[in-house]
């Protein structure tokens, strides 16, 4: 309110002080443990970064960061849903359905691969138990590194279920949780202090700064400029590509693009997806099921698959000292 008092309408009308900006404030105790601070954040989306630079990097609290992170890297995304009428006998309203996980890995040679992936879609079998399973096993054959999440999404979700199903035998899940030997790094939050980037819009969102990453990495368009990428659910994949204007195009505009009918590009389209295959009442052609769970598998691949980008690009900007 005081803002539009003083006709200060848009961002650009803010100055530093109006957005508690002082210079070097991301050194005083209790600011921030390393890295950019609220207001150099708030401050760049106001008046931008130098126009001879893409992206900001806050490279000492980066590479001090990275250098606590263990090979190899395992990167893992869930798709939930929390429905208001239980699918399941014996559940609550509102009670966490954990269905799907993707997991990739990023070894230190560079090598990417989607080392496992977890779907149950069955009509009247809740999947928790076997979710933890699965991902247990996942993390024992694949483990050893660090284990990456975006956000407080999967350790929520994993601290539910291993609460609601203590029979469960998982006994590499529960370090991964927040204060755990073996805790999860949020790569959320990593970004938010240590990152960025022109046309993400201020957000450290994966899907905001994914294609602006891949516009300003060399390194990912070396990687992933050639159809080379293949796995369960892709075959010689180009996930760089450019339209015919010359303009890098957004992977998960790609993913859609690669749909015939049912494609999924949000977690929104996930539970959708998972909603109508859970309702018994309602007719589904095979063909069309078949190809709702071929795009719930390549969709949740792509956002594992996105995190390893992120790191492959940082790795590549710190190398060229391209940082703050």
């Amino acid at each position: 309110t005081s803002f539009i008092a003083k006709s200060k309408y848009r961002l650009s009308d803010l100055t530093d002080e109006d957005l508690g900006y002082v210079e070097g404030d991301h050194k005083k105790p209790g600011r921030s443990i390393g890295g950019m601070t609220r207001s150099r954040r708030q401050l760049y989306q106001a008046k931008g970064i130098p126009r001879d630079k893409s992206f900001l990097m806050a490279g000492k609290y980066l590479i001090e960061e990275m250098a606590t992170w263990q090979y190899p890297f395992s990167f893992i995304d869930f798709e939930t849903i929390a429905p208001v009428l239980p699918y399941f006998k014996g559940m609550a309203p509102y009670e966490l359905v954990a269905f799907q996980f993707s997991h990739h890995v990023l070894h230190e040679n560079g090598r990417v691969e989607h080392a496992s992936q977890f779907l149950k879609i069955e009509p009247g079998v809740c999947p928790n138990e076997s979710f933890l399973v699965a991902l247990n096993e996942s993390i024992l054959e694949n483990g050893g590194g660090s284990v990456f999440r975006w956000g407080a999404h999967e350790n929520t979700v994993l601290a539910s279920l291993l609460k609601n199903c203590p029979h469960v035998d998982a006994p590499a899940l529960q370090p991964l949780l927040n204060g755990g030997e073996h805790a999860m790094v949020d790569m959320s939050k990593v970004a938010t202090k240590g990152y960025f980037i022109s046309g993400s819009h201020g957000s450290s969102s994966i899907k905001r700064l994914l294609l602006p990453t891949l516009q300003a990495s060399l390194d990912l368009e070396k990687i992933y400029g050639n159809p080379s990428y293949t796995s369960d659910n892709f075959t010689d994949m180009q996930w760089f590509q450019k339209d015919k204007n010359g303009k890098v195009r957004d992977p998960y505009e790609i993913l859609v693009e690669q749909e015939s009918v049912s494609a999924i590009a949000d977690g929104g389209g996930a539970m959708e997806a998972y909603n109508i295959l859970q309702c018994q009442n309602v007719s589904i052609e095979e063909e069309s099921k078949s190809s709702l769970l071929c795009s719930l598998l390549r969709y949740c691949e792509l956002d594992t698959l996105a995190m390893a980008m992120i790191v492959q690009a940082w790795r590549g900007f710190l190398s060229e000292n391209l940082q703050i």
